[in-house]
C-alpha cells in the first residue's frame, strides 16, 4: 500500500518527484507552482508565502496530527509551532531542531562542541562582513555591506566573509546513523555568495573521513533526521561550518540519481564515474511567462534535464531563479559543453517576451 505525504516547500518539484518515485502519494504545498509539479502530485496547494499561517490554513482541512509530512525550504525555516504536528509522522527534522538551528543558540552549541565556524556578531556589523537573516534560506537575506554604520535588524547577524572553496554535503540520517550521498563543490556567482551550481566532487579519503566524523558529530548534537545538507568552507587548510540545512536542499536531484530515493538504500542509479551538476538559471531581465514560452518548454525542456520551470502567467523578476537544470557527463570538458548548450537553450525564451 502506498504511503501518503504532505510536502511543504517554497519550490517543490524535485522533492515531490523524489518521493513519487519512492512510491508515495504526494500532496504539495508550494509558493512557486512549477510547470511539471502536478505530474508527481495528487494535490497541489498554492500559498502566498512560507508562513506558519499559510501552512496551517491548508492542513487544518485535514488532520495535522495524523498526516505524514515533510517541511522543505522556506517552511522548515519559518514554521515554529512544535505542537501542530505529531512528530511520529515527520520525515524530516522536528520543529524544535529547525528552530534551534535558526537561533542564536545554534552558535553557542557549535562553540561548546568545538566546531569551527566563521566569526559572528549579533550586536555590531563589521566592515566587509556579510549580513544574514537567521530564518533565511538559500542565499536569500544574505547581504554584503561595506559600511560600518549598518544597524543590524532583529533576527539578523553579521558574519566574517571567508574566501575559499565551498563544499556542500548531502546526507541522510536515520536513528542517528548517517549515510553521505554526495559531496559537491558549490560554485557561486560573482557576488560570491549567491549559488550558481553544485557539482559532484572527488575528494581524498582523508578528507572524506573528516567530513564523515563532522556529520556524525552534528547529527548526534542536533538529533538530525532525514535529508540534510551542510556547507563547509576551507581557509588555510582549516575547515569551517557555514550552515546546516536541516531539510532537503538544492542537491535533491543529485540525491535521487545517486541513492535512488530519500531513504537509506543500497541502490545506485548512475555510475560513480559520472559528474553530476544541478545549476540555477537566473533571469537576465523581467519576464512574464506567455504561451509561446510554455510551448517552448514543453517541446525542448525534457523533465529529466529541467525542473522548476515556470507556469503560464508567472512573473519572473531579473536575477530571480527561472528554473533548474540537471546535467551529467563523464568528464569536465563534456560537462562544460553540455552546461553551456543547455543554458543557451533556456535563455532563448527571453527573446519571446513580447510574443503571444
Amino acid at each position: 500500500m502506498r504511503k501518503e505525504i504532505f510536502i511543504a516547500s517554497n519550490y517543490c518539484e524535485d522533492l515531490a518527484k523524489l518521493y513519487y518515485e519512492a512510491n508515495f502519494i504526494v500532496n504539495a504545498i508550494v509558493v512557486y507552482n512549477s510547470l511539471n509539479l502536478r505530474k508527481y502530485c495528487r494535490r497541489v496547494f498554492i500559498v502566498k508565502d512560507c508562513s506558519s499561517e499559510s501552512l496551517k490554513k491548508i492542513l487544518l482541512k485535514f488532520n495535522p496530527k495524523k498526516i505524514s509530512f515533510l517541511l522543505g525550504s522556506g517552511f522548515a525555516e519559518k514554521f515554529d509551532d512544535p505542537n501542530f504536528f505529531c512528530n511520529k509522522y515527520n520525515f524530516g527534522n522536528s520543529i524544535e531542531v529547525n528552530n534551534t538551528i535558526k537561533s542564536k543558540d545554534f552558535f553557542k552549541i557549535l562553540r561548546k562542541n568545538k566546531i569551527n565556524f566563521p566569526q559572528i556578531s549579533f550586536k555590531n556589523h563589521k566592515k566587509n562582513w556579510i549580513v544574514k537573516g537567521q530564518k533565511s534560506y538559500g542565499s536569500l537575506s544574505v547581504k554584503k555591506i561595506k559600511t560600518l554604520n549598518y544597524i543590524l535588524k532583529e533576527n539578523e547577524y553579521s558574519q566574517r566573509f571567508m574566501q575559499g572553496k565551498v563544499i556542500s554535503v548531502q546526507f541522510i540520517s536515520e536513528n542517528k546513523k548517517i549515510k553521505i550521498i554526495s559531496i559537491c563543490e558549490q560554485i557561486n556567482l560573482k557576488d560570491e555568495y549567491t549559488i550558481d551550481y553544485l557539482v559532484t566532487k572527488d575528494i581524498t579519503n582523508t578528507y572524506k573521513n573528516k567530513i564523515f566524523k563532522l556529520i556524525e558529530k552534528l547529527t548526534s548534537i542536533f538529533d538530525l533526521n532525514g535529508l540534510n545538507s551542510v556547507e563547509l568552507i576551507s581557509e588555510k587548510k582549516k575547515y569551517f561550518l557555514i550552515e546546516i540545512n536541516s531539510r532537503p536542499g538544492l542537491g535533491i536531484n543529485i540525491v535521487g540519481k545517486l541513492n535512488g530515493g530519500p531513504f537509506f538504500s543500497k541502490k545506485k542509479k548512475v555510475l560513480k564515474k559520472k559528474i553530476l551538476v544541478t545549476k540555477i538559471i537566473y533571469a537576465n531581465k523581467n519576464l512574464t511567462i506567455n504561451q509561446r514560452m510554455i510551448k517552448f518548454f514543453k517541446k525542448f525542456c525534457d523533465s529529466k534535464k529541467f525542473s522548476e520551470l515556470p507556469n503560464l502567467g508567472d512573473i519572473i523578476k531579473v536575477n530571480q531563479p527561472l528554473c533548474l537544470i540537471h546535467i551529467s557527463a563523464e568528464n569536465i570538458e563534456l560537462l562544460k559543453k553540455e552546461m553551456s548548450n543547455t543554458t543557451q537553450l533556456i535563455e532563448r525564451i527571453e527573446s519571446m517576451q513580447n510574443e503571444k
